[in-house]
C-alpha cells in the first residue's frame, strides 16, 4: 500500500508542467507588478518541492473561544480576519485588530490563499502585522503576501512579504506598510491594489504540533 501511495505521489509531481515549478527559496523573485494574478490553482508546487492542495472552507475558532464559525469560505480576507468571534459583523480589510483565527480543518498538505484589495486612499503611517501565537499550539508556518494566488516565490512585492518557518512563539510573520523605507524587513503595499495572503504549514511531512494530518495553523493579526 505504501508503495502505491509513493508512486501516486510521484506521478502527481511529474504531472506538474515545468513552467509551474517555482524557483527555490534561495531564488525568490520580487515583482514590480500592479495587476493581481487571479488564477487560483487547486494544487500548487511550493519552493521546497512539495505539493499543496487549496483549502476553500474550514471551521474557524477565534483564540481560545469555545464557539466556532462553521464552514467559513477562505477565498476572501474579510471572511477570515474581518471577524474575531462567531457572532460579530464583518470588518473590511485590514479587518479586526487582534483577530485570532484558528483554522480547524487545515491539513499538512493544504494551502490557504485569501484575496484582499487595499483602499484607494490610506491613512498616513498605516501598518499592520501577523504573528504565530504562543497561546495556541500551531505548527511552524510560512506566509507570503503576493500579487498572485498561492504564490510564495514569483510575485512578491518586496522581500519582507515572505516569512518562512515561523515557530509558534508569538513570532512576527509579516509586518506590512504603505512605504518603501525598509523593503527587506517590511511588506511594502500600494493603495488600490489586489493582493493574496498565502499560508502553508512550513513542513508538510512532520511537525509535533500537528495531530495526525490536521495542523491548526493560527495566523493572527497584530496591530
Amino acid at each position: 500500500m505504501r508503495i502505491r501511495l509513493a508512486l501516486a505521489g510521484l506521478l502527481l509531481v511529474l504531472a506538474v508542467p515545468c513552467s509551474a515549478v517555482p524557483p527555490s527559496w534561495d531564488e525568490v523573485v520580487f515583482a514590480d507588478e500592479f495587476d493581481a494574478i487571479t488564477d487560483c490553482p487547486d494544487t500548487i508546487l511550493v519552493p521546497d518541492g512539495t505539493q499543496r492542495l487549496r483549502l476553500l472552507k474550514s471551521d474557524i475558532q477565534y483564540g481560545a473561544q469555545p464557539a466556532y464559525r462553521r464552514d467559513v469560505p477562505l477565498a476572501e480576507y474579510d471572511d477570515i480576519w474581518g471577524h474575531n468571534n462567531p457572532y460579530d459583523g464583518v470588518t473590511s480589510w485590514p479587518g479586526v485588530t487582534g483577530a485570532a483565527p484558528v483554522f480547524k480543518q487545515f491539513h499538512r498538505w493544504n494551502y490557504v490563499a485569501a484575496h484582499f484589495h487595499t483602499p484607494a486612499t490610506v491613512v498616513p503611517g498605516m501598518f499592520g502585522s501577523f504573528v504565530n501565537p504562543a497561546s495556541v499550539p500551531s505548527p511552524h508556518t510560512t506566509i507570503a503576501i503576493s500579487y498572485a494566488c498561492g504564490d510564495f516565490s514569483r510575485w512578491l512585492p518586496s522581500p519582507g512579504c515572505l516569512a518562512r518557518d515561523v515557530p509558534s512563539a508569538d513570532g512576527m510573520m509579516i509586518f506590512w506598510q504603505f512605504n518603501t523605507s525598509s523593503p527587506a524587513l517590511a511588506c511594502d503595499l500600494r493603495p488600490d491594489t489586489d493582493y493574496y495572503i498565502n499560508v502553508i504549514q512550513a513542513d508538510a511531512v512532520y511537525d509535533p504540533e500537528c495531530s495526525g494530518d490536521i495542523c491548526t495553523i493560527s495566523p493572527w493579526r497584530g496591530g
